[in-house]
């Protein structure tokens, strides 16, 4: 049971980073015409990503709890997307940002504006078969950009990955936040988050009838798996090294 709090706080995180991001760089109109819409990550295009069922959230069991709460985090994913709508006056070139922690490809398509003293450039690019975006933040009295997010998926939109950089801390070009997706044949949804240096990470799967599972890991090591079917009712294992396995249910 110890393992808990730390899920707990990192689920706050999540909730705070995007928040912020949100409140921060509110889209003002946009610079964009509509052939730039396709600049834009089509996973923000989804309202909801992924759901639990209804009676399932209203449980008060701490797995059932537990897991509504990571399936939730997923869903404000699409708070990061402020960066990504340009406001009006934002200067577009194809120039490429060049950052010290970030590689430069081939063609860009390229916005950039101030924001509160600190200048905020927004990339689009193909590379590989593959659109890759980019936000960059340079603050006030600072020489060179720093790559903040960098996100790509594939043509079709079906699997992706968004990861978050640590400008703030030693190491910028360290990705503290990965997010990876895979939409499946079933309309099933396959969403994997880890923290910096996959300490920690969990695998979510939900699908069309909004029943799904959790893994939870710790380094390599499964720490929770938590089931639930369409009705919301479910089962969880939660794992110690060395020790059996505790296990239980939950009924709505």
């Amino acid at each position: 049971m110890k393992r808990l709090k730390f899920p707990v706080f990192l689920l706050a995180m999540l909730f705070s980073v995007a928040a912020c991001t949100e409140d921060e760089v509110t889209p003002d109109g946009g610079a964009n015409s509509d052939d730039d819409i396709k600049t834009r990550l089509s996973l923000f295009e989804r309202e909801l990503l992924v759901g639990t069922p209804a009676a399932m959230e209203s449980s008060e069991d701490l797995y059932a709890v537990m897991a509504v709460g990571y399936v939730n985090s997923i869903n404000t994913f699409n708070e990061f997307d402020a960066f990504f709508y340009p406001p009006e006056g934002a200067k577009k070139t194809n120039s490429p940002i060049r950052a010290s922690n970030a590689r430069i490809a081939a063609s860009y398509t390229v916005y950039e504006w101030s924001y509160q003293g600190e200048s905020v450039a927004y990339q689009f690019s193909e590379q590989s078969g593959k659109n890759v975006f980019e936000i960059f933040i340079k603050e006030q009295g600072q020489k060179d950009y720093l790559r903040f997010y960098y996100a790509e998926e594939a043509a079709d939109g079906k699997t992706g990955t968004f990861k978050v950089f640590d400008i703030e801390g030693e190491d910028p070009s360290v990705a503290a936040l990965i997010w990876t997706w895979e939409i499946l044949e079933n309309d099933s949804f396959k969403f994997i988050f880890s923290s910096t240096e996959g300490e920690f990470r969990y695998e979510v799967i939900s699908n069309k009838d909004k029943s799904g599972n959790i893994k939870q890991y710790y380094g390599n090591e499964l720490g929770t798996e938590i089931f639930w079917d369409a009705a919301g009712n479910g089962n969880w294992k939660s794992y110690q090294e060395g020790e059996e396995p505790e296990e239980g249910e939950w009924t709505v």
